[in-house]
């Protein structure tokens, strides 16, 4: 008796119907309109991360404001910057049939130490923003699947 058990239990555990959400999401849903607002430059960099697809006869449209912020942190005792902060936030709407169906809303931050080079801590402000900018591009794609998963 306890032998059958046993075996029902390990068959039932094997077939529960587990299934990855992620995975499940083969195809990339598509929008007839695509909008990025905001911050010329971060919105260049996240539409060539996030790669998303255009179709004129799809009802979802979706707008993308993003947003940056850079502010200092610390100075020294004679006045001279040390570190900044550099914030960025991104929002989404998607939307079906002009209906808002999903947002949200991403916020990065970063603290960079300042040195005494221009240059050096501008490519360093440039390199963090796009890191930043990287991060929440995973985020955002994480979100359209999920989305995407939701209405099927």
């Amino acid at each position: 008796m306890k032998k059958t058990l046993i075996i029902l239990l390990i068959i039932s555990l094997q077939s529960c119907g587990y299934k990855s959400l992620v995975k499940e999401s083969t195809n990339q849903i598509s929008f007839n309109q695509i909008e990025y607002k905001g911050d010329s430059n971060l919105s260049f960099l996240l539409k060539s991360k996030l790669n998303l697809k255009k179709n004129l006869n799809s009802q979802n449209t979706i707008l993308i404001d993003t947003s940056s912020n850079l502010s200092t942190l610390d100075k020294s005792s004679t006045g001279e910057i040390i570190s900044k902060d550099i914030i960025i936030n991104s929002n989404i709407s998607i939307y079906t049939n002009k209906k808002l169906e999903f947002s949200n809303s991403f916020s990065e931050k970063k603290t960079l130490k300042i040195g005494s080079n221009l240059s050096s801590n501008l490519d360093t402000i440039e390199s963090a923003k796009s890191n930043l900018i990287n991060n929440i591009a995973n985020r955002i794609e994480i979100d359209i699947k999920f989305f995407e998963i939701r209405k099927k």
